[in-house]
């Protein structure tokens, strides 16, 4: 029993010690994940960045299912179902929605097609390719990267990328970004 009693003492002061350094204050940003940039370490390599060019490579993985399951493995789900295609009649497309924790893709597949990405929505870092504007980012920060945007409220930055206009939402909550939303061109 004497034995036991300092090995619990030590096991304990570790459990403390333990829960003192993952305690982290209610009103510190997010940190960008390992697999993103550090929190601000890229935006001097954004200063030149476009809003069509970072749509187009936001994410680390190309916005289809084989890329996405060869990056992060297998999603959590798919969901699956077909629909007529807007221009071809009698021909079916096939839409699906890929969810991984922090990330949902809508895919549309024309028949006889490739995955075409139709909306992204990302609420972890480990996802996209610059995390230093990804969650967790201060909103002035997305404003001197890509410039100011199409509509700026409290709660979102929204631009309007390319030449089709393809919107691109940064969702905000006191002054970071909480998720974006890539909603990209599919006709």
């Amino acid at each position: 029993m004497r034995r036991i009693l300092p090995l619990c003492a030590l096991l304990l002061a570790c459990e403390t010690q333990a829960r003192e350094e993952a305690v982290v204050p209610a009103d510190t940003a997010v940190p960008a994940s390992p697999a993103g940039d550090a929190a601000g370490a890229d935006t001097d390599a954004l200063t030149t960045l476009d809003c069509a060019t970072f749509l187009e490579t936001a994410l680390r993985s190309a916005p289809a299912r084989a890329e996405l399951h060869e990056a992060f493995g297998a999603p959590d789900s798919v969901r699956a179902w077909t629909e007529a295609n807007r221009h071809v009649p009698d021909v079916l497309d096939s839409l699906f929605v890929v969810h991984y924790a922090g990330l949902q893709l809508e895919i549309r597949r024309p028949h006889g097609g490739l995955d075409m990405a139709d909306l992204a929505l990302v609420s972890d870092n480990r996802y996209l390719a610059r995390g230093g504007i990804g969650i967790g980012a201060p909103a002035e920060r997305v404003v001197a990267v890509l410039g100011e945007p199409a509509e700026r409220t409290p709660d979102r930055l929204r631009y309007e990328c390319g030449e089709t206009g393809a919107p691109v939402t940064f969702l905000l909550a006191r002054g970071a970004v909480t998720g974006l939303e890539l909603d990209y061109y599919v006709d």
